[in-house]
């Protein structure tokens, strides 16, 4: 892959290599966090939820097993082949371009977790939240989770290597003015970027109150701390559509 690839994610994403990397982000680590985020939107059990850039469902399936409708989408077709295979009463993926939303007030919550916004230009990210906003009934829930920016401000290059599997992995992170980005060498071969906004707390809060939304509560981890600018490795809103 050409590392000046402009819609990176479409191939990285589809990529064994990819889940390879991010083994460790699995349900285990997930299952505490959405019990106390539940638990913090005070969200009836039977509201249908979307989990917006789903991966592979690990976020859809414990969700549907704490009682919601859910549906997964992703644009990977790869991800949604292999969720479609657990597929049941209440669980249903779909392929599909978060920029492109076709739903029309549908549901009581989006979730768009690990960092899974700002890939696009400004205007198609602010389409993002204008597409979850149109998708919420009134009232709805919009759960953004991103990287706290300010702490990454005086990031120094990082280089490490990892063997996984067999697959020899070089990875060099590195900050440029708008963006952080990822170069990841697979076998000295094939070669993968990540490069997302580098969005900061006003940022996202401008994004999300232009767009619709009442910003509830602000966490800075995934065991729902307050958020602190300095401190907190997340920045994750909990916003609910106004109108």
């Amino acid at each position: 892959m050409n590392s000046e690839s402009k819609e990176w994610f479409r191939e990285w994403f589809d990529t064994e290599h990819y889940h390879r990397l991010y083994a460790h982000r699995n349900e285990q680590e997930a299952q505490p966090f959405l019990e106390r985020l539940v638990e913090r939107l005070n969200l009836p059990k039977g509201s249908h939820v979307l989990d917006l850039a789903c991966g592979r469902g690990r976020h859809a399936r414990i969700l549907h097993a704490l009682g919601y409708r859910v549906t997964g989408l992703d644009l990977s077709a790869r991800n949604i082949a292999y969720c479609k295979v657990q597929e049941t009463e209440g669980l249903q993926f779909v392929q599909g371009d978060m920029r492109l939303l076709p739903y029309q007030e549908l549901f009581d919550a989006v979730l768009l977790l690990f960092t899974s916004f700002g890939y696009f230009s400004d205007v198609e990210n602010a389409l993002v939240i204008d597409k979850v906003h149109k998708s919420l009934k009134p009232g709805g829930w919009f759960v953004l989770d991103f990287f706290n920016a300010h702490l990454l401000k005086n990031l120094s290059l990082q280089n490490i290597t990892k063997k996984l599997s067999g697959h020899l992995y070089q990875i060099h992170k590195f900050l440029t003015p708008t963006h952080i980005c990822k170069e990841i060498l697979v076998d000295n071969t094939s070669r993968y970027l990540e490069k997302v906004r580098l969005y900061y707390d006003l940022d996202l809060r401008n994004l999300l109150q232009e767009r619709g939304f009442s910003i509830c509560y602000e966490a800075g981890d995934y065991h729902l701390e307050p958020y602190q600018r300095n401190l907190s490795p997340r920045y994750i809103a909990l916003s609910q559509k106004q109108g």
